[in-house]
C-alpha cells in the first residue's frame, strides 16, 4: 500500500448529483420493462397478453406526459455530464415515445382471431411444422416482445440524451438488445415457467 506523502491532503470523493426529475421519463420506461418480464414469468398464461400490453402502454403514455410536464423544467446535465437533458433532447425522447407507442400498438394487434398473436409462437420451428401448429393448439403467445420493446425504447431515450462516449455505447447496447436477447429471454422465461409448474 502506498502512502500519501506526508502534507498531501487526500483527494477528497465527490458524488456525482443526479438531476432524477430530468430522468423520470427513462426510469419509467425501465421500470415498466423490469415489470414486463416478471409478468412474463410468473403471470398465468391467459392473463400475459393482456397484461403486457396494458403495461407497456401505460408505461409509454406515463413517460410521455413527464417528458411533456416534468423533464421540460429541469433542463440540466446530469450524471457528471453523462447524460444531457436539454430542449433536442426532450423532442428527440418525445418522438421516441410517441412512435414507440404507435409500433406497439401494431404489435399488440389481433386480426387473425386463428392465431393467438402476429408474432411465431416457436421461434425455432418452421412455419407451417407440426411444432408451430403444436404451439398454436396450446396457445403459447410471445408476449416477451413487449418488455424487450420497453428496453429498447428507453435505450433510445437514453442514446439521445447521451453526453458522452460511454453512456452512447451503453444505450446502443440496451436498445439493440431487443435483437440479441430475444431466443435467450425465450429459453429463461421458459426455465422460469418450467420450475413454476
Amino acid at each position: 500500500m502506498i502512502a500519501a506523502p506526508i502534507g498531501v491532503p487526500a483527494a477528497e470523493f465527490q458524488p456525482s448529483d443526479f438531476a432524477y426529475s430530468a430522468l423520470l421519463p427513462i426510469f419509467i420506461v425501465f421500470g415498466a420493462a423490469l415489470v414486463g418480464v416478471l409478468i412474463d414469468a410468473f403471470a398465468p398464461r391467459a392473463s400475459r397478453y393482456v397484461a403486457q400490453v396494458t403495461l407497456t402502454c401505460v408505461a409509454l403514455v406515463a413517460a410521455f406526459v413527464a417528458v411533456v410536464t416534468i423533464s421540460r423544467d429541469n433542463l440540466s446535465k446530469t450524471a457528471s455530464g453523462a447524460i444531457v437533458i436539454d430542449g433536442p433532447s426532450l423532442f428527440l425522447q418525445g418522438a421516441v415515445l410517441a412512435l414507440g407507442f404507435t409500433a406497439v400498438l401494431a404489435m399488440a394487434e389481433r386480426l387473425d382471431r386463428d392465431q393467438p398473436d402476429t408474432f411465431t409462437q416457436a421461434g425455432a420451428a418452421t412455419p407451417g411444422s407440426p411444432q408451430e401448429t403444436a404451439a398454436v393448439r396450446l396457445g403459447a403467445t410471445s408476449t416477451e416482445v413487449f418488455p424487450l420493446t420497453l428496453f429498447s425504447i428507453a435505450g433510445m431515450m437514453m442514446f439521445v440524451a447521451a453526453g458522452d462516449l460511454l453512456v452512447m455505447f451503453v444505450a446502443l447496447e440496451v436498445l439493440s438488445s431487443r435483437c440479441t436477447s430475444s431466443p435467450g429471454s425465450r429459453g429463461a422465461v421458459a426455465c422460469c415457467r418450467r420450475r413454476r409448474r
